[in-house]
């Protein structure tokens, strides 16, 4: 009897495909659900969940931040790659292999065309930020190339893992190129060089995100001449892999072709903005109203740049808040969105004129509220609500915010004054996550530093009710642009009052101040006087509290000016 049998490698010939495309599908499945790839993704989902968190997505800033996250799956997948193609080796079936009909050459191939297993998985991970991004109301549009980056790192990482198992054959070399590449992308920031070096960044895998600094507004990152350059890595890597006998012309022209155009996208990522360029990211940020838009309502007038409209409700949503037991007609609280410029120090001094650089350094000091282009999501919300909304408050009550021209570090202080405690308590009950704050800030313990004579001898604070005195200022400033002295001070035993305020009925609270609205409103009234007569809880005042507790008379001046 005669038995006819058909290789399956025949088939594949009958029908027309390269052996290496069946043998790289059938690797890159392999690649993608191997552990070490699995490991490094699970590591890549975590880095950017946490980068995230808390966070509304603002995608042409956080597009940069993808690729970074993804770095993990690329060093598993290069380590995967690694042990995948020294598999004949590792089990001593390198002899069998030769002896096949299909040569080393076909099978780096195989191993190479593997690549698109880990990438595929990178792209998915890309998509599905971006998809989640848009659906907690992230605002913003990414640039497709710092998207693209990511995954093609992947791929780098395979490439590389292929070249070094063929051309060092040995367990170590894998992890060794691992460790080369993370000192070549951490070594502008490990030897000092920063970012100012104009090579050492724009070379490595990923673009670091302050080369140059990129913003919510303005972005003059070269992402797209970056990508070129590691799509020309890519290339280079994948014919010296496949180049270790004999020159095929093939190979000679790809890699002719590959050292085109990594030298094309070097040279393209060393060449600096245009100055057209340049010149119109520094006007979106210095003359920021000019390409604003904004809406108004009697509460408030809100500008925003266009792409950030989305923001406004949220906005909205706190100043109504605070305003809303405000008693009387006041001017509508006005509101606009500040952009730090560009950073790019080639064409700092040639673009900064005197005007801007003082603008940028002392902000205007009149009746705006000045954000940040940005925003938080879920939990991280609450910040930002508990600074708005201050701010709203403090203009809404007339306080000063303390600067000028003269002097723009000159703060001012609510310390002991009724008005703070107003403040305060509208501030915190315009939204559960600024009461959340209010209250943390309240009761947080802080140490302080103290200076205690003229020689600058110092003085670590750590008594509880010295350090209970200031509240820290931080806790204010997640989203404001203008510079942290320019917040009114508030004290921790006013927060303290104002938390007893957040206890009752918020109708009950605004109408008792609104019978007695110009006094509790006023500088000269204290805030033990109006503690007193809504029946709160009396706290002594900072400084005979700091006395009690056996505090040098400097210590208690230094605390309570």
């Amino acid at each position: 009897m005669t038995t006819a049998v058909t290789l399956r490698g025949a088939r594949v010939a009958a029908r027309g495909l390269p052996v290496w495309l069946p043998l790289g599908l059938v690797e890159a499945r392999r690649l993608a659900r191997h552990p070490v790839t699995l490991l490094g993704l699970c590591l890549s989902l975590y880095f950017l969940t946490a980068q995230f968190w808390g966070v509304l997505p603002v995608l042409q800033r956080d597009d940069a931040t993808v690729g970074a996250s993804l770095l993990p799956l690329a060093a598993g997948t290069l380590l995967a790659a690694h042990i995948s193609t020294l598999r004949g080796r590792r089990h001593g079936t390198e002899e069998l292999f030769a002896s096949t009909g299909t040569a080393e050459r076909t099978r780096t191939l195989a191993h190479l065309v593997a690549a698109v297993g880990p990438t595929g998985v990178a792209v998915v991970v890309v998509v599905g930020w971006l998809a989640a991004a848009r659906g907690v109301g992230g605002v913003g549009t990414p640039n497709l190339a710092e998207l693209a980056a990511g995954p093609v790192i992947v791929a780098l990482g395979a490439v590389i893992a292929v070249a070094g198992a063929r051309r060092l054959p040995h367990p170590l070399s894998g992890p060794l190129l691992l460790l080369a590449l993370a000192l070549g992308q951490a070594w502008p920031n490990l030897f000092g060089l920063g970012t100012d070096s104009a090579i050492a960044p724009l070379l490595s895998p990923w673009l670091m995100v302050d080369s140059p600094k990129p913003g919510a507004i303005t972005d003059l990152r070269p992402a797209a001449a970056h990508l070129l350059y590691l799509l020309g890595v890519v290339g280079l890597v994948g014919v010296a892999a496949l180049a270790r006998r004999g020159r095929r012309p093939q190979l000679i022209l790809s890699g002719a072709l590959a050292v085109a155009i990594t030298v094309s996208g070097v040279a393209w990522q060393l060449r600096p903005p245009p100055p057209r360029a340049l010149q119109a990211a520094y006007a979106l940020t210095i003359d920021a109203p000019s390409y604003q838009r904004c809406q108004r309502d009697p509460r408030a007038v809100i500008c925003t740049y266009p792409e950030f409209e989305p923001l406004v409700a949220r906005y909205r949503r706190v100043i109504d808040g605070v305003l809303s037991r405000v008693p009387g007609d006041h001017p509508p609280v006005r509101v606009r969105q500040l952009a730090a410029p560009p950073w790019v120090p080639e064409a700092a001094d040639r673009l900064q004129s005197r005007a801007a650089t003082r603008a940028n350094r002392h902000p205007r000091h009149d009746s705006w509220i000045e954000l940040a282009p940005e925003w938080g999501a879920a939990a991280g919300t609450a910040p930002f609500e508990l600074g708005l909304g201050m701010h709203a408050a403090v203009t809404a009550l007339g306080i000063p915010r303390g600067g000028s021209v003269r002097s723009p570090y000159e703060t001012c202080s609510t310390g002991g004054q009724a008005r703070g405690v107003v403040a305060l308590w509208l501030t915190a009950q315009a939204t559960p996550g600024a009461a959340t704050m209010l209250r943390q800030a309240a009761t947080a313990p802080m140490v302080g530093y103290y200076q205690v004579d003229d020689q600058g001898r110092e003085l670590t604070v750590t008594d509880p009710v010295v350090t209970a005195y200031l509240i820290d200022e931080e806790v204010f400033l997640p989203n404001l642009e203008r510079p942290r002295e320019l917040t009114p001070a508030f004290h921790r035993l006013d927060a303290l009052y104002a938390v007893q305020l957040l206890d009752r009925a918020p109708d009950d609270v605004a109408a008792a101040l609104a019978r007695n609205w110009d006094r509790w409103t006023d500088s000269s009234t204290r805030s033990d006087e109006l503690a007193d007569a809504l029946g709160l809880v009396v706290h002594p005042p900072p400084d005979e509290a700091l006395r009690a507790a056996g505090v040098a008379e400097f210590t208690i001046r230094r605390v309570t000016r």
